[in-house]
Parts: structure tokens; C-alpha cells; sequence
């Protein structure tokens, strides 16, 4: 049975929020703080931080520590073994997933099941978690969240690859696919598309960016099913795959400080992620840039194979 391949509405949805993404990355957006702060932030020095906070309400300092996202010590370690491990993860998942698309579909609908899940665990964890971690040691808790996540993305897997939830692991990963998009286009200004502020307020408004994103992949199942799954494996594939290279390459200061810049709302990081910014360096935004041409290649590649299946 043939199937034709057609230029549809959701094409040029895909190309709009695509190029609007990347453009207002590259340009300017002077947020101002219009919210009400949940935390006061003074410009006192503290223990490893510029900054000191107080609860909004009782006046009491709120405890700090380094905003942690389960990667490894915090100061640019590249070589620590949750760094390696999540560069590691990222690539092996990545690149098959990429490469694959739609080709071996109970694994691809597998790999986006348990990568929806581990997502949303590692977003749990990195806003739950208090001040004193997981664990006694950083690392010892940053060990325990990559477990975690892990564990997730393996429930996830075993659910993904079940007839029964085919249709809803597709969804996610189409979700995940149009969200990795609009993360890419969030972090790759420094300060993220959006600056939330002092306050960290207006950093709803890159979320509601990401949403629109995970959304528009979401529908797409509706539409264009295979043309969906295909754009959102490789946009997957190719994020995982910059990711991995950044964290050899940075550490935790660049995608990975981006990440947690972006998602971590958590108030015992607040003096880290206020008082450290975000400024990813030169050769992190040309990883991001770079991954969002290269999330194109396998999408070409497996629409020009099944033209030419269909011309056979």
C-alpha cells in the first residue's frame, strides 16, 4: 500500500514556531519585573553565593545550595561520574533514536515513553528537593537523582514498547520532539528568550513557550501521524546528541545550566541561579544552533526514503 507524502498545515506550523524560536533567540526581549517577588533578594554575600534570600512573608533567610540538576559537582566538572553518565545516556538514546524515526516504531514509541517519563521525574526532583538533597554528600545526591531518572525512563521504556499505549507513548513523543524545539530556542539567548527577573517571576512565560511547543508536537499525532513521529525523533535525536557533546564539552555550564536555569523553580536555588546568571559559553549556543539544522537531516532523509518507496 502506498502512502504520498503532502505538504500539509502542520508543515507550516512546524516552520513558523521553528523560525520565530530562533529568531527572537538571536534578538532582544527586555522583560521587566511586573510580579510580586515570593522571596526577597538582597545583595549580601553569603557562604558561595552573591546573593542572600529571605522568605517574602516571615523575613527569614531561606537556606541556599547549588542548583543541582543530578550532573556532578557544580563549577564546570566535566569529568565527574554523573556528568559522564548523563553524556553518555543522552548519546546512546539519541542517536539511535534519531537515526531510526519511525523505522522501528515499537522501539521509537519505547524511547519516547521512557524519556517523557524520565523527564518529568528529573523536573519533579530538581523542584522537590531541599537543601539538604538526597543524600550527606553532593554527589552522592546528584548520584541518587540520575538513579532515579533512570528507573523512570526504564518504567517508561517497558510501558512504551506495550501495544496498549502505543497512541498515548506517540503522543509523547511528539510532545517531547515540539518541546525540545522550543527549549532549544528558550536557552540559546543568554538569560533564556525571556529574562525572569530578580524575582524569577516572569520565568513562567519560557515554560508557557515550552508548552506551546509540547502541544503543537502533541496535535501533530492527530494530523500527519508518520510526518509527526519522524520530525519529532529527529528533533529528539539531535537535542540529546547536542546535549551529550555540551557536557563533555562544558560540564554543567552550558545546556545543563540552561536546563536548570530554565525549569528548576525551586527556592533553595535561587541564590545560585540569580547570583550566577545564565551565560552559556560560545561554543554552547553553537551546539544549540547547530542541533536545530541538524534535527532537519533525518526528517529530509526519511521523507526522500518513503518518496522514493512510493515511487517504486
Amino acid at each position: 500500500m502506498r502512502h504520498s507524502v503532502t505538504p500539509g498545515i502542520l508543515c507550516h506550523v512546524y516552520v513558523y514556531l521553528y523560525l520565530t524560536l530562533l529568531g527572537l533567540s538571536l534578538g532582544g526581549v527586555d522583560a521587566r519585573q511586573t510580579l510580586a517577588s515570593r522571596a526577597i533578594i538582597r545583595p549580601i554575600h553569603m557562604p558561595g553565593f552573591n546573593v542572600s534570600v529571605f522568605d517574602d512573608t516571615t523575613g527569614a533567610p531561606i537556606p541556599q545550595v547549588p542548583a543541582s540538576d543530578g550532573g556532578g559537582l557544580i563549577g564546570g566538572m566535566v569529568f565527574s561520574a554523573p556528568n559522564l553518565l548523563w553524556a553518555i545516556s543522552a548519546a546512546v538514546i539519541g542517536v539511535p533514536l534519531g537515526v531510526a524515526g519511525v523505522r522501528l516504531w515499537r522501539i521509537t514509541t519505547a524511547l519516547g515513553g521512557g524519556l517523557t517519563l524520565a523527564f518529568a521525574m528529573w523536573v519533579a526532583l530538581v523542584n522537590a528537593i531541599s537543601e539538604s538533597g538526597l543524600a550527606s554528600s553532593q554527589s552522592m545526591s546528584d548520584m541518587l537523582i540520575l538513579v532515579i531518572t533512570g528507573a523512570a525512563f526504564l518504567g517508561g521504556l517497558i510501558a512504551g514498547a506495550l501495544r496498549l499505549v502505543v497512541l498515548p507513548a506517540m503522543a509523547a513523543t511528539c510532545a517531547l520532539g515540539g518541546s525540545s524545539i522550543a527549549v532549544r530556542g528558550v536557552i540559546l539567548r543568554p538569560g533564556l528568550l525571556v529574562p525572569p527577573g530578580q524575582n524569577r517571576r516572569l520565568g513562567v512565560l519560557n515554560i508557557l513557550i515550552v508548552l506551546v511547543g509540547a502541544l503543537s508536537g502533541a496535535l501533530g499525532v492527530i494530523f500527519k501521524q508518520r510526518e509527526s513521529m519522524i520530525f519529532s525523533t529527529s528533533c529528539i535525536g539531535s537535542f540529546l546528541f547536542a546535549l551529550a557533546a555540551d557536557l563533555l564539552v562544558n560540564g554543567q555550564d552550558g545546556m545543563s545550566r540552561g536546563l536548570r536555569f530554565l525549569f528548576d523553580m525551586n527556592d533553595n536555588h535561587i541564590a545560585d541561579l540569580v547570583g550566577g546568571g545564565y551565560n552559556p559559553p560560545l561554543s554552547s549556543q553553537i551546539m544549540v544552533a547547530s542541533s536545530l539544522g541538524l534535527a532537519c537531516v533525518p526528517c529530509i532523509s526519511c521523507l526522500f526514503v518513503q518518496i522514493v518507496y512510493n515511487k517504486t
